[in-house]
């Protein structure tokens, strides 16, 4: 089981784990009846949408896994191109990961649900397969231009947007730092807790 998962090829776009949750998600896969597919420590990104809607054709103007301020929103709307409309969003920590039986998999939800992350489920795919996502609600998206590229929002707009989103970003993180201690207390022995404690 493990064997197989830790040949899978990461599906993220960037290609590799978040730093912020490199630590957490080497942890989580150290459990033989644990392996994560898939990723995200939570993000604010700016985008610019074109014409055609797939995901695959955007205009990334922006992407950080930690918090804005407003010159870096002000610096990325000045790299808008015409075509599209810009939107800010927020997405929180996602997470999934394949279990090698149901009882692993209510376990490690239980962790996600008692963190805050009440989105979380567990899906049963072929062959008894058992991946469960952590994930919540916080998402948010908001356009900024219209669609030739002109902001439409004032200054004071942008700054209170800039609040929202690390406000959200710092409820991730809380979420994220008690899902890490739900799942050391489910999943680790009272000697294993103890060498994670003094590292």
């Amino acid at each position: 089981f493990l064997l197989y998962l830790s040949m899978a090829e990461d599906k993220s776009r960037k290609g590799e784990i978040d730093s912020p949750i490199r630590d957490m998600i080497d942890e989580i896969n150290i459990d033989p009846k644990l392996s994560t597919t898939s990723s995200c420590s939570g993000r604010i990104v700016v985008y610019q949408k074109l014409e055609n809607i797939r995901k695959t054709n955007c205009n990334w103007l922006l992407v950080l896994h930690e918090p804005i301020n407003l010159e870096q929103l002000q610096d990325s709307l000045r790299n808008v191109t015409t075509g599209g409309i810009v939107f800010a969003k927020f997405e929180p920590f996602i997470l999934h990961c394949q279990c090698a039986d149901m009882e692993t998999a209510r376990c490690l939800l239980i962790c996600g649900l008692n963190s805050g992350f009440r989105e979380s489920g567990i899906v049963v795919g072929k062959n008894d397969r058992f991946t469960v996502a952590i994930r919540s609600s916080q998402i948010m998206e908001v356009p900024l231009t219209n669609n030739s590229g002109k902001v439409i929002v004032p200054d004071e707009y942008l700054d209170q947007l800039v609040s929202l989103l690390n406000q959200r970003m710092q409820v991730t993180a809380e979420r994220r730092d008690k899902f890490l201690t739900e799942f050391r207390n489910r999943f680790r022995s009272s000697k294993e807790q103890l060498e994670y404690s003094v590292q």
